[in-house]
């Protein structure tokens, strides 16, 4: 494995990995990066099902019910992780979003990164948040 990130230029230091696919196939990460640290970014099931249905790129599912259980699959998943004694913390952008930044300071400081303030507030954007759903203005 090492060998393929080299090949890409990765040399030494912080590896990050964002990927909804991730929670399907944690057994064989957690495997082969074993003091790894995993970020679950959680949201409400109804904002998920709701985003879903609105978002063009997943067509996967037509209706409410069929996303519904998708969450619930993923759900289990997440179970299954924290049973696993991962090194693991959840975060819930919907309190970042109403400037609540408590739970995302204490995770910049558990990995050892430098907080910021200003720069988060920069960054989250309450006004692209209705609901859990983020919206963006196409005209």
């Amino acid at each position: 494995m090492e060998g393929i990130f080299q090949r890409q230029g990765y040399e030494e230091g912080p590896l990050f990995l964002a990927s909804p696919l991730l929670c399907l196939m944690w057994p064989i990460w957690a495997k082969v990066f074993p003091d790894a640290q995993w970020i679950l970014v959680r949201r409400k099931d109804e904002d998920i099902v709701r985003s879903c249905m609105k978002t063009g790129f997943m067509g996967a599912h037509k209706g409410e019910e069929e996303w519904s259980r998708w969450v619930q699959n993923h759900k289990v998943r997440f179970r299954e992780m924290v049973r696993a004694d991962l090194d693991l913390w959840q975060i819930w952008p919907r309190r970042m979003i109403r400037g609540k930044f408590k739970e995302l300071r204490e995770l910049v400081e558990r990995l050892e990164l430098r907080w910021d303030k200003t720069a988060v507030e920069d960054f989250v954007a309450p006004i692209l948040w209705k609901g859990g759903v983020f919206q963006v203005d196409e005209s």
